[in-house]
């Protein structure tokens, strides 16, 4: 968590990430986390997975990511772009990623929100639509 806070602290902080720095950062995303039960190699292979299906480019990722965090648009429309659009879309890194992304590193700008937390939201009577 120490990671992901550091690394998504600002816009600065998030260019200036290594690869290593970035994954591990994304590790800390529970979302992100939980792929690993899809991927064949469990923990060991999830990292590589990620940036082979993002064809290494790791300055895409990290355009893409200080889009979603630090953007002038609405946050609802840079999410938007990020889940939709292939200029912004990220292989591997769905709605839940975004959100509970965009929560934990910018709390002020909506709460962290998973699937984990929205079954759990569900569970005690609020209306959450799934996704």
């Amino acid at each position: 968590m120490a990671q992901l806070r550091a690394v998504f602290a600002s816009k600065e902080s998030l260019q200036s990430a290594s690869r290593e720095d970035l994954s591990i950062a994304l590790m800390g995303i529970h979302a992100f986390e939980e792929q690993v039960r899809f991927i064949k190699g469990g923990y060991a292979a999830i990292i590589d997975f990620f940036w082979d299906q993002n064809e290494e480019d790791l300055e895409r990722v990290k355009r893409s990511l200080a889009h979603l965090l630090f953007g002038k648009e609405e946050f609802i429309r840079r999410l938007y772009d990020v889940l939709n659009f292939p200029e912004w879309k990220i292989r591997h890194f769905g709605e839940s990623c975004a959100l509970e992304l965009s929560g934990t590193a910018r709390p002020e700008m909506c709460p962290p929100m998973n699937g984990r937390s929205a079954k759990g939201l569900r569970y005690i009577g609020f209306n959450v639509p799934a996704s």
